[in-house]
């Protein structure tokens, strides 16, 4: 990028012009229209200069997402004539056929201590219930099509009528000017698909006929994935993919599949990566991943460590997930110690660990450089998030990053957490505080801990 055009008022310039500048230095220039569009919406966030840049950015961030996601990912390749997908040219990947897959069964026998530890006295009544839900959804071969069932008890969320936060996409949407979305090719609704939505066992329930359920769904995909390009800030989504394995619902923007959970955890690690730079690539412990959906991205962006502590059954599912995803990736799987000597050498040479949460005080002191927790802590009582910040004290030589409700939701045994009421250690710092952009009834998070 050239001096002259570092100094441009990108509001005095067309979007043609733009696009231009960026085929030579797309970086600098996003980053240069980025801060632009902060400090108009600083001074003046109602303003025309205002409203003017943030079409710009996001039609320049959509456009690059768009072309990267056509040039590097093989999923995105998949070319449908109709107006519905059709799902005979979809790809598929089968789950429990993947090398080294443990059938759920042969993994509990295998392991009883991680499945007497899931108590309803140590996992609480609220993961209790969870708990019968998922362990219904992960045998074989259901496990095939977890993202389509377990999915829906993690981030994948199933909007149920227009709120907030729906509101809050849609007033975006409007804003860039975005028609796109009226596009977006879905699979067909097959009748009886979303039928486990609808039974007795579970708490996800959808309203109106299952056709009507799924094209609410889709759309709102589409706008968690057209906010998340425009939040991308390290142009992230282009370079992944969502992967095959789970299942996935098949939504596709163009040729390019989409999905929440892929949209979340770019801009989570975005986040991360942009506030602590190479801390965020280092070693990673997350408290609760679900399937593991955020350190899959984390591990594609070449971070060292991803250490999982979690209950059963997630922690099945996230090991056979990571397993599948990355085979050639060392993985040290669950395993009864009591002694970190005795695992100590083969856990540091893994780039993917697993532990159970009485294993985590196992753990050296200072071992880990940032600690997340993403919408778990709201889903326990105040003791067991109290022994957690605990643990994590100890552990972190970073940071703690985490993502939950503003005002908790009523649970049975859960503590009605909000923004401020946290055990926070008093010689912990705040680095870092928003409301999440992808789902403003959730604020973020990031303390200084170490």
């Amino acid at each position: 990028m050239t001096p002259d055009s570092q100094s441009l008022d990108f509001a005095e310039i067309d979007l043609a012009q733009i696009y231009l500048l960026a085929a030579s230095d797309l970086p600098t220039i996003l980053a240069t229209l980025r801060a632009q569009h902060a400090e108009a919406l600083e001074i003046a966030p109602d303003s025309d200069r205002t409203r003017d840049l943030v079409r710009k950015l996001y039609w320049l961030a959509s456009s690059f997402c768009d072309a990267s996601a056509n040039q590097r990912n093989p999923n995105a390749q998949v070319q449908h004539p109709g107006l519905e997908l059709d799902m005979a040219r979809e790809p598929m990947a089968r789950l429990s056929t993947a090398r080294d897959f443990e059938p759920l069964d042969d993994y509990a026998r295998r392991l009883p201590f991680i499945v007497d530890a899931s108590t309803t006295e140590a996992i609480g009544e609220y993961w209790t219930e969870k708990r019968h839900v998922l362990m219904s959804k992960l045998g074989d071969p259901a496990i095939d099509h977890f993202k389509r069932t377990c999915g829906h008890a993690l981030s994948n969320f199933w909007p149920l009528r227009y709120d907030q936060k729906f509101d809050d996409l849609i007033g975006f949407l409007r804003a860039v000017g975005d028609t796109s979305i009226h596009a977006d090719k879905t699979e067909p609704t097959v009748r009886g698909q979303f039928s486990y939505l609808h039974s007795p066992d579970t708490a996800l329930k959808t309203a109106g006929s299952e056709a009507e359920s799924f094209r609410f769904y889709a759309f709102y995909t589409g706008l968690v994935w057209r906010k998340a390009v425009f939040e991308d800030t390290l142009c992230v989504l282009g370079a992944l993919e969502e992967s095959l394995i789970g299942n996935p619902y098949r939504i596709r923007k163009g040729s390019w599949l989409i999905a929440q959970d892929l949209a979340r955890s770019a801009i989570e690690y975005g986040l991360l990566k942009t506030q602590l730079g190479k801390q965020a690539n280092g070693t990673i412990l997350e408290i609760g991943a679900g399937y593991g959906r955020l350190a899959e991205v984390f591990l594609q962006r070449g971070t060292e460590r991803y250490i999982i502590v979690d209950i059963f059954p997630m922690i099945y599912l996230a090991e056979q997930y990571l397993k599948a995803r990355f085979p050639g990736l060392k993985v040290f799987g669950l395993r009864d110690f009591r002694d970190y000597g005795d695992v100590a050498q083969e856990l540091e040479d893994a780039r993917v660990v697993l532990l159970a949460p009485d294993q985590m005080p196992l753990l050296p002191e200072n071992v880990v450089d940032l600690v997340i927790n993403i919408n778990s802590f709201m889903e326990m009582s105040a003791g067991e998030v109290d022994a957690y910040f605990t643990q994590i004290d100890r552990v972190s030589r970073g940071y703690l990053y985490s993502k939950q409700w503003k005002p908790n939701k009523e649970k049975g045994g859960v503590h009605l957490f909000k923004t401020g009421n946290y055990p926070i250690r008093p010689h912990w710092t705040l680095r870092y505080e928003r409301d999440d952009p992808l789902h403003s009834d959730f604020f973020e998070e990031i303390w200084a801990v170490g």
